[in-house]
């Protein structure tokens, strides 16, 4: 999965015998920001302030009978903030970028409240809740992960979603878990540690979550309290954003078009040519290429020293070679950039495909 969602996708066929490639162009559009038309920013937080307290409403409608109004009125909000984003650069344009994230993870949770409701058990098989809980968590690491700056506020709120995502996962694979117990307990203590200087104190979300792991570690009593847990959380968006700046790339496969497709031999490896734009991205970061044929899958590491540039922006043109090429005379090869998410020393990686060792996105 690309680790950016909001990609724009651009495909490039060649008709004639060879290798055609799918690019995904991931990330925010570079622009000239000198014409771009940006608004006012006391506009903006004047007009972001109203949506998240239209947000604050939509979220108390969780407990009533209007769910479905709740969702109307999230999706509304979100297409709101997206409206001011295309207009807004800088921080505030991230911010406002990092707000449509939180606004989807909001949605995932009414929906699975909904779904908890209607349902009243937590030991069912796979079902739409088990899926709306794998897409809350993979949004929350969304905004974890492809956003740089968060300040302390920012941070504790997209902590306490990651408390919530897998408490909610908890509730459905029981206590027994000791992946989810570890990742719950990871969380905790960072909380925990940004807290500390007494600067920002813990929700009583999060200060019962602690309480019930540590009157049992093994997570019976936590588990046993899953429905509590849930009537405590509290939105509590923050309009504070710091220096906040969105993590983007740009990936473009040179010499690729319907007059001049790749070449290659049938079985033998062919280089591709890429030009690689990364914005934001620092060298703590973990990043590869994923090339895909059909089931086949290869992921190529990229050793961030050979780009050129700094933190804000840097690039590199290289080719990268796709060793298993099919015994075909022609296929489509489609090619993504994938991050790797830092998973506290807990991995939930199953193998295969050669690829990173913990969870891309």
């Amino acid at each position: 999965m690309p680790f950016w969602e909001n990609g724009s996708m651009s495909a490039e066929f060649g008709q004639s015998d060879g290798c055609s490639v799918e690019t995904v162009e991931i990330g925010a559009r570079i622009e000239n920001t000198a014409e771009a038309k940006c608004l006012d920013e006391v506009l903006v937080m004047r007009s972001l302030k109203s949506i998240l307290e239209t947000v604050e409403g939509a979220w108390s409608m969780r407990m009533s009978c209007t769910p479905c109004e709740a969702r109307t009125i999230l999706r509304t909000s979100k297409e709101e903030l997206k409206v001011l984003a295309e207009h807004s650069s800088g921080s505030i344009g991230a911010f406002l970028s990092f707000l449509c994230k939180y606004l989807d993870a909001i949605r995932f949770i009414v929906e699975i409240w909904q779904l908890i409701q209607l349902d009243g058990s937590y030991t069912l098989g796979l079902t739409s809740l088990d899926v709306m809980v794998e897409k809350l968590d993979i949004s929350v690491r969304r905004m974890y992960c492809c956003y740089a700056g968060l300040n302390r506020e920012l941070e504790v709120q997209v902590l306490e979603l990651t408390l919530l995502a897998n408490l909610l996962r908890l509730s459905k694979i029981g206590s027994s878990s000791k992946l989810a117990l570890g990742k719950l307990l990871l969380v905790i203590n960072r909380l925990e540690g940004l807290c500390a200087d007494r600067s920002c104190e813990l929700s009583d979300f999060s200060r019962e979550i602690k309480k019930a792991f540590d009157a049992n570690s093994i997570g019976d009593t936590l588990t046993g309290s899953i429905p509590t847990l849930l009537e405590l959380f509290r939105l509590k968006p923050t309009t504070d954003f710091g220096m906040l700046k969105a993590i983007s790339a740009v990936l473009q496969v040179c010499d690729n078009d319907s007059e001049n497709p790749l070449l290659f031999v049938c079985g033998l490896p062919v280089g591709v040519s890429f030009n690689i734009s990364l914005m934001n991205i620092s060298s703590h970061h973990r990043l590869s290429l994923r090339m895909i044929v059909g089931e086949s899958i290869q992921h190529t590491f990229l050793e961030l020293s050979c780009f050129g540039g700094n933190e804000d922006m840097k690039s590199c043109s290289m080719v990268v070679p796709l060793y298993a090429t099919p015994m075909v005379c022609s296929f489509v090869l489609r090619v993504c950039l994938v991050m790797e998410f830092p998973n506290g020393g807990i991995s939930t990686h199953q193998g295969g495909h050669g690829g990173p060792s913990d969870p891309t996105l």
